[in-house]
């Protein structure tokens, strides 16, 4: 089986609640790279 990387644009946005959650479930063995256009 090959490895599965999600790339989340906007991640500030979707990545810090539920969603997050909901999408590490579905997914435990996906690597994760989040984009953010947001300044600090």
């Amino acid at each position: 089986m090959g490895e599965l990387f999600i790339f989340v644009d906007e991640c500030h946005r979707t990545q810090s609640g539920k969603l997050h959650r909901v999408m590490k479930a579905l997914l435990p063995d996906a690597v994760f790279i989040g984009f953010t256009g947001t300044p600090a």
